[in-house]
């Protein structure tokens, strides 16, 4: 059983946390960096009134199933990476000692959720809102019992295979014909979860800061800092992207581009990826007015992606990267509290992603 554990927590636990320790720092600073004391979703003044309110309990039980997704496509991936084939050899222990090892995982990953689960619980024993903990407790009870289930079956009865290079494989119809575009078919086909929960995320941070703090009674900074933030939830998506260039695309290496034409065609990709968040700040903030600066603040939001990119061909590990994505975001996020002029920091921007990318990109 510890054996078990023991190989669960290296390959699954650990590896899910510091791949999404950027996910978990926003949503901290969403929980508590902007919100005044009495609506801080912690705080006790809060939750005892919203326990009260059923929309809350099944706002909270919609996000406790996308936080669950998200776990659940990790788990999933996990399990069938070719890398990870021995675990299918796990399912030689007694199913008890297996399922337990499961749920220990599941509990494990599923843990901030499930603290506010006791939050809502203890506020509605407080408030003699027994049903609050009913409903919260039997919707973890099933999420945990699927995910017994579920991956109980994988591991006892899928014979695990290598994965196939699924953009490149012969007969597939093609949706992106430029080759430097398929990495965002890669993401919509083989990444949904995590394109999926990324998007909801930056979306959710942008709308929110713009409507807490709107134009024009409040000045652009709000806006570029959730702008900013936006961006900055995309530093897994674009880990996917390069990993992805690196495997399925090598080819496009050996082909005869210069750096600056290589580097143009990556500015195009990520501009595509932040398509919804541009066409979300355009939306709710669109005034004759601000349009100059809105179109400034799309282009910054482009080189800071572009720069967090370049990062990744410094050979950094998992953490030095989500570190460095950490350091950069804090930097500008001063900066733009300062109110620089943002035309100069994006050439500046720009400026230092090429330089890297020019130096790096034949080392790495």
């Amino acid at each position: 059983m510890i054996a078990l554990l023991r190989i669960l927590n290296k390959v699954v636990v650990q590896q899910f946390y510091q791949l999404n320790a950027g996910f978990f720092l926003v949503v901290f600073f969403l929980s508590f960096g902007i919100q005044q004391s009495p609506t801080m979703l912690v705080s006790p003044y809060f939750l005892t009134g919203a326990v009260t309110s059923p929309v809350f309990i099944f706002s909270v039980l919609g996000v406790f199933l996308l936080y669950y997704l998200k776990c659940f496509n990790f788990l999933l991936k996990t399990i069938r990476a070719p890398e990870n084939e021995y675990l299918f050899i796990t399912s030689l222990f007694p199913r008890r000692i297996l399922w337990l090892g499961l749920a220990l995982t599941h509990l494990q990953l599923f843990l901030p959720a499930l603290v506010y689960t006791i939050l809502i619980s203890y506020y509605g024993l407080q408030t003699a809102y027994y049903w609050v903990i009913g409903v919260v407790t039997s919707y973890n009870l099933l999420l945990i019992l699927y995910t017994l289930f579920y991956f109980g079956r994988q591991i006892t009865q899928t014979i695990p295979e290598a994965a196939d290079n699924i953009i490149l494989r012969s007969g597939e119809k093609r949706i992106l014909a430029h080759p430097v575009l398929w990495p965002l078919r890669y993401l919509v086909r083989q990444e949904k979860v995590m394109l999926g929960l990324t998007k909801i995320l930056s979306l959710g941070v942008l709308y929110a800061f713009m409507t807490l703090y709107p134009y024009p009674k409040y000045d652009l900074r709000p806006t570029f800092i959730g702008f900013l933030t936006a961006v900055v939830t995309q530093a897994m998506l674009v880990q996917q992207v390069q990993q992805f260039q690196e495997t399925a695309l090598v080819f496009w290496r050996q082909l005869p581009f210069p750096r600056w034409h290589r580097f143009t065609y990556q500015i195009i990709l990520f501009s595509l990826l932040l398509v919804p968040e541009i066409i979300m700040v355009l939306r709710l903030n669109f005034n004759p007015a601000t349009i100059s600066s809105l179109i400034f603040l799309v282009t910054f939001g482009i080189s800071v992606i572009s720069l967090i990119y370049t990062l990744l061909y410094l050979k950094l590990n998992q953490e030095a990267y989500l570190k460095w994505v950490f350091f950069i975001y804090i930097g500008l996020l001063l900066f733009l509290l300062l109110h620089p002029p943002l035309y100069l920091l994006t050439i500046l921007l720009f400026l230092l992603a090429y330089s890297l990318y020019y130096r790096y990109y034949y080392v790495y």
